[in-house]
């Protein structure tokens, strides 16, 4: 019998008609976890820097809205807040699933414009997203957030420096505003996947001049299951984090890697192909 594989339609009922905000929702983890939200009952507003591609995933939700916004710019946060609350009458879940994984962090991952993207992208937009949230998210005392991270947070691939310590930093973020605003009635929580069947293997293949095959044997040799994690595998933990069920749950991070998480480390890929020279 083959092994049942992940879906986010699990009938989340405290999820029918929450207000939703995802950043990065155009694509990936985001775009699985806006049309899961959905699926369950949810309006969605997502964000993104082209406007055709959010619209090709509205054109595929019940409920749905879209923001154009670039969040390497933190002058954008505060627009993309506003006109979310706007377009759906309030806010009570907020997934920050916006990333980046820029020319300068794949080239020069210890540069300076290295970390300054990294950090400006998962830690100060982050904060600064979750800031503007919060009057709305408190409203009624169950407002929620979950932040995506990383298995990189927990274990180092050592060319990827600024993007280990941008997602660390992200965590730490998580469990501060966690003590701050759990208080108040806002529960802020983290999934951290490792390897993810998304576009972030196309851009790996320009990265690395390996094949979209290789990077796939390569990245299911890393975790227990052997198999490349889906974005509705995701997706499922952020509506648990995100739904009642997990209304005693704040300022954890879940690892979500196939056993992977429990590895001293990411292997540098070049130690896995030159195995199969």
């Amino acid at each position: 019998m083959a092994r049942t594989r992940g879906s986010a339609d699990s009938h989340y009922k405290s999820l029918d008609g929450k207000k939703v905000l995802i950043t990065g929702g155009s694509a990936g983890i985001g775009k699985a976890a806006a049309i899961a939200f959905s699926n369950n009952g949810a309006i969605v507003t997502i964000t993104g820097r082209r406007q055709e591609r959010l619209d090709a995933v509205v054109s595929q939700l019940k409920q749905g809205h879209s923001v154009v916004a670039d969040l390497l710019k933190v002058s954008d946060c505060a627009r993309t807040i506003e006109e979310a609350v706007a377009k759906m009458g309030g806010l009570d879940i907020l997934v920050n699933s916006g990333g980046v994984w820029t020319d300068a962090m794949l080239s020069e991952p210890l540069g300076e414009k290295a970390f300054l993207d990294g950090l400006t992208m998962h830690v100060i937009t982050v904060a600064r997203l979750i800031e503007e949230a919060i009057p709305h998210l408190s409203k009624n005392k169950n407002g929620a957030v979950v932040n995506l991270s990383s298995l990189s947070a927990i274990q180092v691939n050592p060319d990827s420096a600024a993007y280990n310590v941008s997602k660390a930093a992200q965590d730490h973020l998580t469990k501060t505003l966690a003590r701050k605003y759990t208080r108040l009635g806002v529960r802020i929580n983290s999934v951290n996947p490792g390897f993810v069947d998304t576009e972030v293997f196309d851009v790996l293949v320009e990265a690395t001049g390996r094949t979209k095959a290789e990077l796939h044997d390569w990245a299911k040799s890393e975790n227990e299951l052997h198999e490349i994690c889906t974005a509705e595998e995701i997706a499922g933990p952020i509506l648990f984090l995100a739904s009642d069920a997990a209304s005693f749950i704040s300022g954890v991070h879940i690892p979500i890697a196939g056993a992977a998480q429990v590895q001293l480390e990411i292997e540098d890929p070049s130690i896995y192909f030159a195995d199969k020279k």
